[in-house]
């Protein structure tokens, strides 16, 4: 399972809108515990890519697929994502993320390096290119 498809499937499938349909909410609330949990995106990164006002929605939802996973209709709306991208949150989720989220701005000048440095290195995100150095060092 890579990270990409699912954010690919997401913006394919028009996850990524305001529905409140449940054939919609379902898939896309699955989704989001995986990046969550299993990518370790930070509910911030989700909000952006879900284009949401803020981070309350994706506070509650990223275990919305733990709380209904015996939920028939969460079930019926979820095959597709769910034999695509196969995920088993478990009751200690929330103690299996593997790192920490640490958050910090950087002034113009330095935005600028850290472009620079992500099309040196053909990385996605910025995200990608802090790692990359840090495991580069």
């Amino acid at each position: 399972m890579i990270e990409e498809d699912i954010v690919e499937y997401i913006k394919n499938n028009g996850l990524d809108g305001n529905s409140r349909f449940a054939i919609l909410l379902d898939p896309r609330n699955y989704l989001m515990g995986i990046l969550y949990y299993h990518f370790i995106w930070t509910e911030e990164m989700i909000t952006e890519l879900l284009k949401k006002d803020d981070r309350s929605t994706i506070s509650n939802a990223k275990d919305h697929a733990w709380h209904q996973r015996k939920d028939a209709k969460f079930l019926e709306n979820t095959v597709e994502v769910r034999s695509l991208f196969p995920y088993i949150f478990t009751e200690d989720r929330r103690d299996k993320r593997r790192r920490d989220t640490v958050t910090f701005s950087f002034g113009a000048r330095y935005q600028i390096k850290l472009e620079k440095y992500q099309d040196k290195h053909s990385l996605k995100s910025k995200r990608d290119a802090v790692l990359h150095m840090i495991d580069n060092q």
